[in-house]
């Protein structure tokens, strides 16, 4: 991993020789001028509030990053998020035990519109609850595409199937 001078954290393994894991806690680029955080070619990626503030660029750049998760992140006046190549397994959330954001009462709403509300007794709202995990969870099992990742949790294929 490097740092250089205007501020980018990066860790490439473009031939993916050496596909590292890497949990990462509590990170934050502020007036990198470039981009913050890049990763290519690793596996088993978790960044857990992460901040790139005011870069000038991409504030995520992930490339062949499979199985990887991202919670609580997020990127401020630049381009924020840009991933691309073969992901595996991954999500990307602020949708985890204790979030508290407008994700959460989106989703919310839109497991009610699709018809997945039976859980909700109040609500939806901003703060994510077993509530909330139970009626993703359900969905999943609703669709044939997503049984086999049930787990509650809303990855890019939920996302995307909520949402269609």
């Amino acid at each position: 991993m490097g740092r250089s001078p205007g501020g980018v954290v990066m860790a490439a393994n473009p031939a993916g020789e050496r596909p590292y894991s890497w949990r990462l806690h509590s990170v934050m680029a502020n007036n990198c001028r470039t981009n913050s955080f890049v990763f290519e070619g690793h596996t088993d990626l978790t960044m857990i509030d992460f901040q790139a503030i005011g870069c000038w660029s991409t504030g995520f750049k992930l490339t062949n990053c499979a199985n990887s998760t991202l919670i609580a992140c997020r990127a401020e006046w630049g381009y924020g998020f840009h991933s691309t190549g073969s992901w595996g397994n991954w999500s990307v959330s602020g949708l985890r035990p204790g979030a508290r954001n407008s994700h959460v009462a989106a989703l919310g709403k839109q497991l009610i519109k699709k018809g997945f509300g039976r859980f909700y007794e109040e609500g939806p709202g901003p703060h994510w609850t077993a509530v909330d995990r139970a009626a993703v969870r359900a969905f999943q099992l609703a669709h044939k595409e997503l049984r086999s990742d049930a787990d509650g949790y809303p990855g890019p294929l939920t996302w995307k199937t909520l949402f269609s």
